[in-house]
């Protein structure tokens, strides 16, 4: 008798789980991170940098004047029926040997510009973006058969967070050709 008690019990509990048991929306905030394909690689400062998709080393020449190297970034949270900004900033990992920092404007086009800003976005409905990152030829003397490092990483936007338990940081390796 006591089996059947307990089985109706358990029964009853079932039932009642499963009946309150409503998919719902979610309620955080958006996130976004870098893709993680196969195109991780190296160490920064301890964390995983991420390569572009395509490009992973580019050389730019007199003529070639400039290349983009395609970060896939991808969205988590919300969906929404618009186009959200995504935003990336160079930063600094200190000096490495064989390679020197790319310059804003002279080596790579600011992440500002407002022709680049259009195409930083994820489009509506998707959860994943190809965000460029466009590279220079700089015709200076100094800059002549050198390579560079470009260290981008995603930042908060009005419509994304940065999550912290992602990768959030790329790299671009480019070279300056002397020809």
């Amino acid at each position: 008798m006591m089996k059947h008690i307990i089985l109706i019990l358990g029964l009853i509990g079932l039932i009642v789980s499963c009946h309150y048991e409503k998919p719902g929306y979610y309620e955080g905030d958006s996130y976004v991170q870098m893709w993680r394909g196969e195109n991780a690689v190296g160490v920064d400062s301890g964390m995983s940098v991420v390569s572009p998709q395509k490009n992973n080393y580019i050389t730019v020449s007199k003529s070639k004047l400039q290349d983009t190297a395609w970060f896939i970034v991808h969205a988590m949270g919300h969906p929404s029926s618009g186009a959200r900004q995504v935003m990336f900033e160079q930063y600094s990992v200190g000096e490495e040997s064989g390679y020197l920092e790319a310059v804003p404007d002279v080596n790579f086009v600011p992440f500002g510009e407002p022709g680049l800003m259009e195409r930083m976005v994820i489009p509506a409905d998707t959860a994943l973006a190809h965000i460029p990152v466009v590279v220079k030829y700089d015709p200076s003397p100094e800059s002549a058969g050198k390579s560079f490092h470009l260290y981008v990483r995603l930042v908060p936007t009005e419509d994304f967070g940065v999550t912290t338990f992602g990768w959030t940081r790329g790299c671009v390796t480019f070279t300056n050709s002397a020809y």
